[in-house]
């Protein structure tokens, strides 16, 4: 399994200097969450952010007799925080982040300014595309909010066994409507890899994409926006 989201940031510093603020947050025994920086250079920082949640759990028996134990629970975040945009590619991550936002805030002095994206992502899918020209496809979209008549709107999800661009375009030519995502089918040293693009700049897949297709994928990103908030 394989889950990767890109997101914006503004750094105050340069890498190597978040770097020694972001070890001043190390993940140790004595803390409950922080940083284990793996590379440092001039133009990225990787590594992972820890927090430790403890979980106090009780358990009845079918006499009435409790009995309560304490589970530990790691959540791992692994991370690459770069100088060029997008900025933080997070790998591998838990749905609560809390604890991991704001640690970067602290490291950067409060000055660290995030947001999510939102993305083309047929224009993201034509991009990778472009990479692969011989072994491209498109074979499911997902569309919400597509207008039927007058206020009624539709999910729909598309599929089939060949590409589904031009039946895309023929459904969607007079409707309005909003692409959530798309399935896409990608063939690499004799491997088809299928995965997921969503329009907040995530790569999700369901087999394991090595690190230089997801870069790949990552460099085909068009042009990004901020969601507004």
């Amino acid at each position: 399994m394989t889950r990767v989201r890109w997101l914006r940031a503004s750094w105050p510093m340069a890498m190597r200097s978040l770097a020694t603020r972001l070890k001043q947050y190390s993940f140790s025994n004595d803390v409950p969450d922080g940083f284990v920086l793996e590379r440092v250079r001039d133009e990225f920082i990787e590594g992972k952010h820890f927090e430790r949640v403890v979980v106090d759990e009780v358990i009845r028996d079918p006499f009435g007799r409790e009995t309560e134990f304490r589970r530990v629970i790691y959540r791992e975040v692994d991370f690459v925080f770069s100088a060029e945009s997008p900025q933080i590619e997070l790998r591998q991550f838990p749905r609560n982040m809390r604890s991991f936002f704001s640690r970067i805030a602290e490291a950067g002095e409060f000055k660290v300014t995030l947001a999510p994206l939102r993305v083309d992502v047929l224009g993201w899918a034509e991009r990778v595309a472009d990479r692969f020209p011989q072994g491209f496809r498109i074979d499911s979209a997902q569309l919400s909010d597509v207008s039927l008549d007058g206020s009624t709107k539709a999910r729909v999800t598309m599929f089939g066994p060949d590409d589904i661009r031009e039946a895309y375009q023929l459904f969607t030519r007079q409707r309005e409507h909003v692409l959530d995502r798309l399935q896409v089918n990608i063939r690499t040293d004799d491997r088809v890899i299928r995965c997921e693009l969503s329009t907040d700049a995530t790569l999700r897949s369901r087999d394991v994409i090595g690190s230089d297709l997801a870069e790949k994928i990552r460099r085909a990103l068009p042009p990004l926006t901020e969601i507004e908030t």
